[in-house]
């Protein structure tokens, strides 16, 4: 392996670790609750700033596959553009409409395409979170919602799922520290 090889694979891993690192950090902070006690929790601004490069980077490319008009080109430049102006948008989409609310009494999640699904905490019948995806699936009886790991103030969230349901952090492994 060569030295750019090296250089190029330590770069990248050093940007995801920040990156997640950042988010994790946002997770664990705790938001102010509104004076009727519900805290709004929404994506890092970082899902902005990502969604915004991509989608920039993505116009860059296409703007240069139809400046050089290279056919060779089309077949590796026009997917590769569509595809970063596609995962741009998505971050965008999901920093604009995931949130969540939550209080004593209900959740209410809405989804990145803006569907919202309200259950109250008594209706709770299974929560369980998957490391990879980064969600955490909250199941009622008859409702199911998905909320992400690096929503800013998740840590209201936890608390107030300990509070309310037999289930922990700990126990979910939902990377929050709990105090």
């Amino acid at each position: 392996m060569d030295w750019d090889s090296i250089l190029t694979n330590a770069l990248i891993v050093g940007a995801v670790t920040l990156v997640l690192g950042y988010l994790n950090r946002e997770s664990n902070k705790e938001t102010e609750a509104s004076p009727s006690g519900v805290f709004l929790l929404r994506m890092s601004k970082l899902y902005q700033v990502l969604g915004l490069i991509a989608c920039v980077m993505g116009l860059a490319m296409l703007v240069a596959v139809i400046i050089e008009n290279d056919p060779e080109l089309y077949w590796f430049g026009l997917p590769m553009a569509v595809a970063f102006i596609l995962m741009g948008g998505w971050l965008l989409l999901y920093y604009q409409k995931h949130q969540v609310e939550v209080d004593e009494n209900k959740i209410r999640v809405q989804n990145w395409r803006g569907k919202v699904v309200v259950l109250e905490w008594k209706e709770v019948e299974k929560i369980s979170f998957n490391a990879f995806s980064g969600y955490i699936k909250v199941i009622g009886k008859d409702k199911k919602l998905t909320i992400h790991q690096h929503l800013v103030g998740l840590k209201n969230f936890v608390a107030l799922m300990e509070q309310h349901t037999s289930w922990t952090a700990k126990a979910l492994r939902i990377p929050v520290k709990m105090d």
